[in-house]
């Protein structure tokens, strides 16, 4: 009888883990989107094509200057 619960018990944890191994490599590829659309955004885009889009985060792009640039008053 322990056997049989061991088992199961072990077959829990490796769909457990099946499922969240299936959610990290979505959450990868989403990253990996993100990152391509910011490498895009900060080179300037291409001059043939507009960044692709992420369909995970719509991205509005306003240039800022960074506080250590600001002239001071």
């Amino acid at each position: 009888m322990q056997m049989n619960q061991a088992t199961q018990a072990n077959v829990a944890n490796a769909e457990e883990a099946a499922a969240v191994s299936e959610e990290t490599s979505g959450q990868a590829e989403s990253l990996r989107e993100l990152v391509d659309e910011l490498t895009q955004l900060v080179s300037g885009g291409s001059a043939n094509r507009p960044p692709k889009r992420s369909r995970h985060l719509q991205v509005a792009y306003k240039p800022m200057t960074a506080p250590w640039a600001a002239k001071p008053a």
